[in-house]
This record gives C-alpha cells, sequence and structure tokens, in this order.
C-alpha cells in the first residue's frame, strides 16, 4: 500500500525544475577584439616621425663638399646668415626609408671589405663605446690595439674620416680610403634603384655629381699631403638586387675625364666666394646667380630666399 501511495503522490506532484543549461560566453574572434591601441597605429606613429623636418647641416665654419656641387648661392647664403631665414627642411613619407636602405647598402659594402682585405680599409676606427680611437688600417688598428679599458673592445667599428681644406674652409667625409703601397685612393658608394643602376650600367660611366664629389675628395686629400692615386673609385650598389645579377658597379673618374677638371675649379671659385661671405661684416651683398634674373625663374622659386632676395 505505501509502494502504491508514493507513487501516486509522485504522478500528482509538479514537475520538478531542471535548470537551464549554462551557456559560455561568446568568443569574440581575433578581428572583432577592440583592444587598447588605436588601428593602424604603429604605421601612422612611424610616418608622423618619418615627416619630422631635418635641420639643415650647420655650415658656419666650413662648406661641406655635398653643397658645391649643385652650384650653391652665395647671396642666399649671406642673406640667411644675416636675417636668420634658415628653416628646416621638408620630409615625404618614406623618404627616410629609402636613406635607411641605401645607406644599409653602403655600410655592408664597408663591412665586407674590412673583412675581406682589413690590410687595405683605411679610416678612422673606434671601440664599442668610442672613447678610443685609431687611424690607419683596420689590420694595425687590431694590431696595435690591446682594447678600450673602458669597453674592453678593440677599434674595429669604422667612422668615415674628415677632410678640411682650410685654405677653402671645405670640409667632407669620403665614404672609404683603400691603401694600396702607401698610396690611397678615394672611393665614394652609392647605392641606386634598379631603373638608376641599368642607366648606369648602359652608359658605362658614374652620374657627374658622383664623380665631382671623389675628385674633390681626391683633390682635397692631395692638398693635404696624402699620397694619392691619380683617379677615384665610384661604386654603386643595386639596393633591389635580382637574382643572377651583381649587384657592384664600379668606375674609375680622372680629373682630366669629360671637363671634370673645369668643374672642380668652379667649386673651387664657389668655395672661396662662400668663404668671403662667412666673414665679411659689410653690407654689401653678393651678386644673384645668372639664372635667377627675376623671380619667376625656376632656380628662383626654388629658393627659400626668393622673396627677400628681389627686396634688398
Amino acid at each position: 500500500m505505501s509502494v502504491l501511495k508514493t507513487i501516486a503522490d509522485s504522478l500528482n506532484s509538479p514537475p520538478a525544475r531542471t535548470p537551464p543549461p549554462r551557456r559560455r560566453p561568446p568568443t569574440a574572434s581575433h578581428r572583432d577584439t577592440v583592444g587598447p591601441m588605436p588601428e593602424e597605429f604603429i604605421s601612422k606613429a612611424v610616418s608622423a616621425v618619418d615627416m619630422t623636418p631635418q635641420s639643415h647641416r650647420s655650415e658656419d665654419q666650413y662648406t661641406h663638399v655635398s653643397t658645391l656641387l649643385y652650384r650653391p648661392c652665395p647671396r642666399s647664403a649671406a642673406l640667411t646668415k644675416r636675417f636668420d631665414t634658415q628653416t628646416p627642411d621638408p620630409v615625404l613619407v618614406g623618404q627616410k626609408v629609402i636613406c635607411a636602405l641605401g645607406r644599409a647598402a653602403e655600410e655592408h659594402v664597408r663591412k665586407s671589405l674590412a673583412v675581406g682585405c682589413p690590410e687595405h680599409i683605411w679610416g678612422d676606427w673606434e671601440c664599442s663605446c668610442g672613447r678610443k680611437q685609431f687611424t690607419g688600417t683596420l689590420k694595425e688598428s687590431l694590431d696595435s690595439d690591446e682594447g678600450c679599458l673602458t669597453c674592453g673592445y678593440q677599434c674595429n667599428r669604422y667612422k668615415e674620416h674628415t677632410l678640411i681644406d682650410e685654405d677653402r674652409e671645405v670640409i667632407g667625409n669620403p665614404d672609404i680610403f683603400m691603401l694600396f703601397d702607401s698610396v690611397f685612393t678615394v672611393t665614394e658608394n652609392k647605392s641606386v634603384n634598379s631603373k638608376g643602376f641599368a642607366e648606369l650600367k648602359e652608359a658605362e660611366e658614374p652620374k657627374a655629381d658622383n664623380a665631382l664629389q671623389a675628385l674633390y675628395y681626391r683633390r682635397i686629400a692631395s692638398r693635404k699631403g696624402m699620397p694619392v692615386t691619380d683617379f677615384a673609385v665610384v661604386l654603386y650598389v643595386h639596393k633591389e638586387w635580382v637574382w643572377g645579377k651583381t649587384p657592384y658597379l664600379e668606375f674609375r673618374v680622372y680629373e682630366d675625364d669629360k671637363g671634370y677638371e673645369v668643374a672642380l675649379n668652379q667649386m673651387d671659385e664657389m668655395a672661396g666666394r662662400f668663404k668671403i661671405v662667412r666673414h665679411d661684416q659689410s653690407e654689401e651683398m653678393p651678386e644673384r646667380l645668372s639664372v635667377c634674373s627675376q623671380p619667376t625663374d625656376p632656380r628662383a622659386k626654388e629658393c627659400t630666399n626668393c622673396s627677400l632676395c628681389f627686396s634688398v
């Protein structure tokens, strides 16, 4: 009887409540996740730094060789000095990337020469902390140097050797000096893209401004009493190398080739004019360049001192 009563009671009782199934919280995919870093933050941050204007290289004491290559204007330099019109150069997005790639290619050449022929690559060498320096070939540095007392490293880090022509107040830093039988060869490294590399290979000669830069460095070295070869070298590095092709083009250039000597003499003359501007205390302004007869001339429109130039 008790069994039947138990069954009857269970049939008449309300159904037991079954707890609902536990649901897992929705899982967001990696594309839907919103984190603290804004979208495209890295590229925008790098681009902002890339576009930071670059300050001009100071030429208060010396004119740089690279300045003399592009027919600089002494009048503009005098206006900048008198009226303090120097402004930073604007930089386009990606321009610093191109420069960094070029410097990396040129640095590769120096490191390879240091490994392959340490007895021939000549320059200024320093230790890791920069407190100790040595001038000579890398082999001479390593043979004579016991290491820096501060960092413990030998002077094996390359620094471009500075050349100064005190008479004309010109300064420059050749990329590499190669030394054979106590005679120096000035070498300039330049990096180029595929189009430029193909054009140079077809022309079988370097760009004129690159040749003049190397030859002017050679001229300064000769004036300082360094025994130099009668040629300089311009080495091009293909920074968009294609498999199966050499990434290097090497040219020897001589002063008596292609009117280089005339151009080098003009650079000497221009350096003298800049020296006068640097030390002149008078109110007299140098003459305008012949290509700047009016403000609408192409060269004049590119000058940051154009308005000022035609108003004084």
